[in-house]
């Protein structure tokens, strides 16, 4: 993995992924943004993979606390433009406020096949870098790209919980009790 930024001030700390659909509600946005605010207040390191809807919500969130690292894991090598483009601002952040941007990749990607294929191992690469994983969305099953993350944590036995547009969550248990007491807290919580 080749860093953008450092990540020496962040190996200490749990890294928790939240991940979900590029296409994601306003509603399920809010959720992962409250969601990764409140787990960096707790220490841990927000990662995601810098897409669209749920990923930059969850780098946002992270981010809207002074002390928030986040982590994000993109499909791009080091000298390739950051993907999407719309979100170079937000990469540039990330690092300014001491997170990092993680590239598997060393060398370009040589076709729109290759590129959609690196988004895949990138997903598998997020579950490989985390304890657990959040999925915030309304699928189940899950689908879209967090489906590769959720296979590979599993396959890894680490925690996956999803949860859905009204703050339900659909455990594994062992990552829900150490950042919300209960389920509706997802919703509720404006910090």
């Amino acid at each position: 993995m080749v860093w953008t930024g450092s990540v020496d001030g962040l190996r200490d700390r749990p890294w928790i992924a939240v991940i979900g659909p590029r296409s994601a509600s306003p509603a399920l946005q809010r959720i992962a943004f409250r969601l990764a605010a409140r787990l960096v207040q707790q220490g841990k390191v927000v990662v995601s993979g810098l897409a669209d809807g749920i990923d930059a919500a969850a780098h946002r969130g992270a981010l809207s606390v002074p002390e928030g690292r986040t982590v994000a894991v993109v499909s791009t090598a080091p000298d390739e433009p950051i993907y999407p483009p719309g979100h170079v601002d937000l990469a540039r952040q990330i690092v300014m406020q001491g997170g990092a941007i993680g590239h598997p990749f060393v060398q370009p990607a040589t076709s729109w096949a290759h590129r959609k294929w690196r988004l895949i191992e990138r997903d598998l690469v997020v579950a490989e870098r985390v304890t657990g994983i959040y999925v915030v969305t309304e699928d189940d099953p899950i689908d879209d790209g967090s489906r590769w993350a959720v296979a590979r944590a599993y396959e890894l036995e680490r925690p996956v919980v999803r949860i859905d547009a009204s703050g339900r969550l659909w455990p594994h248990p062992a990552i829900v009790s150490a950042v919300w007491t209960a389920p509706r807290e997802s919703c509720d919580r404006e910090n």
